[in-house]
């Protein structure tokens, strides 16, 4: 009995700003679909979460975008880049993040910690994790994040 709070389109694919009027009307608090499916990065240019701007109705929607800064499939399939690669993007991308106090979203299929297919996966997951933790000052979900901002705007008044 757990109702939804946010959402991320499969392959990173949907129609602005139809999506987010949609997941707007369903009582969805957050979104996070944008970013690039071929490549790892600041779609928005950004790391903070903000609520889109329905151009076509001229209102703010009540929901928050957060940013997908990477995710597995773009760095293994998309870059072609080994497991030092990957430490090395996102090691870069934390920096960025941490540079303008910003989120840091990392999106991990659980289906690539499969041991038969990806020999060595589990342990580089729990080391990459662990690199992560050590370069970021709180982890959060994506819920607990927008709580966070949202209390960040009210304590800069």
């Amino acid at each position: 009995n757990v109702k939804p709070k946010g959402a991320r389109q499969h392959f990173l694919v949907g129609t602005i700003p139809e999506l987010f009027r949609l997941q707007s009307s369903a009582g969805l608090v957050y979104d996070t679909t944008m970013g690039f499916s071929a490549r790892e990065g600041f779609r928005h240019g950004y790391c903070h979460p903000y609520r889109p701007f329905d151009h076509n109705n001229q209102v703010m929607l009540p929901l928050w975008e957060i940013p997908l800064l990477a995710m597995d499939t773009t760095l293994y399939e998309k870059r072609g880049l080994d497991s030092q690669g990957v430490v090395e993007s996102l090691s870069q991308l934390l920096s960025e993040c941490k540079r303008f106090n910003g989120l840091f979203t990392f999106l991990w299929h659980n289906c690539r910690n499969n041991q038969r297919i990806n020999p060595g996966i589990n342990e580089f997951y729990d080391e990459l994790c662990s690199l992560m933790m050590q370069q970021v000052d709180i982890s959060l979900t994506c819920s607990e994040a927008i709580d966070f901002f949202k209390q960040q705007i009210k304590s800069d008044g």
